[in-house]
């Protein structure tokens, strides 16, 4: 009985040094936002019939929903399960389909957030992880939260999140930019939403190609971010999400809403690339012969 205590105690110290020291690799990478930011989400509407006011919102809440209790099979995208969300409202609008839906989320000033899109873990920390039970195929932030579940590392991830009471997860991704406005490179990420309980009426808009009931101030400023990433020369009316309202023009500038809505647009702190952090281990194999998982979204 004796020998059962010790090895239970054994146990726990050692999950409890592999988590503080993952508690100390992920803090600098723990990041607020300084004002909202707009992020954007395409789905399908199969058959179009089928949608009403509120399935946007429940639709959200189900994909975020899903970080907690994941697919038995399969990673949920490049950085696990849940609401994945680009920087714009264009770069993803091939999963949307014929019949899209374009889920707008306000992200509020003070929003917490995990930056995963550099930064890596060395050995030692990896022979711990393996400890509890989490074999993440590379040791880089991103593969803890891509990682299969057969991989173990769920009961990793969702401490994280909550240790750091974090909402959302932000990594590598491309998405497109206005180059006249912003700097495209701080616009090669994009944002996965873990916590459901940031989706309210007030946070969540949806829009759909059909737009005759819900015009509004923010579809004809989507409309105009479309027009500044045509090509000289181009069709302005074929680069937007509503040809036919092309030539409306919103009441605010699109030029603004977009240096203080658009991640990576503007001046503040969030808008700029972190740099990597002291010790960063470059990309390697989790282990002699594990294939690279391909980062598909």
């Amino acid at each position: 009985m004796r020998l059962i205590i010790l090895l239970l105690l054994s146990t726990s110290i050692a999950q409890a040094d592999a988590r503080q020291d993952l508690a100390d690799l992920f803090l600098p990478h723990v990041k607020t936002l300084t004002r909202p930011v707009h992020l954007f989400n395409y789905s399908q509407l199969a058959p179009p019939s089928e949608l009403k006011a509120w399935n946007a919102l429940e639709r959200a809440r189900q994909s975020a929903h899903l970080f907690r209790y994941p697919p038995a099979t399969g990673t949920g995208g490049t950085a696990g399960s849940g609401l994945y969300l680009a920087l714009d409202p264009y770069s993803t609008a091939i999963y949307g389909g014929l019949n899209w839906l374009l889920t707008e989320v306000t992200l509020p000033l003070g929003t917490r957030y995990l930056d995963l899109h550099a930064g890596g873990f060395n050995k030692d920390l990896l022979e711990k992880l393996r400890a509890e039970g989490c074999r993440p195929i590379i040791r880089d932030l991103v593969s803890i939260f891509s990682a299969e579940p057969q991989r173990g590392c769920h009961g990793i991830r969702t401490w994280l999140v909550d240790h750091f009471e974090v909402v959302a997860l932000r990594y590598p991704y491309h998405s497109l930019a206005p180059e006249k406005i912003c700097d495209t490179k701080n616009m090669e990420l994009a944002f996965v939403l873990v916590d459901p309980r940031v989706l309210t009426p007030e946070t969540v808009t949806a829009f759909t190609a059909d737009l005759s009931p819900q015009l509004n101030e923010e579809a004809l400023l989507i409309n105009e971010f479309g027009k500044l990433l045509a090509p000289a020369g181009s069709d302005l009316a074929r680069c937007t999400r509503w040809p036919d309202l092309a030539s409306s023009r919103p009441q605010g500038s699109a030029t603004e809403w977009i240096k203080t809505g658009i991640m990576g647009c503007g001046a503040y702190e969030e808008d700029r690339l972190s740099s990597r952090i002291p010790g960063y281990i470059p990309l390697t194999h989790g282990e002699p012969g594990d294939p690279l998982t391909p980062h598909s979204r």
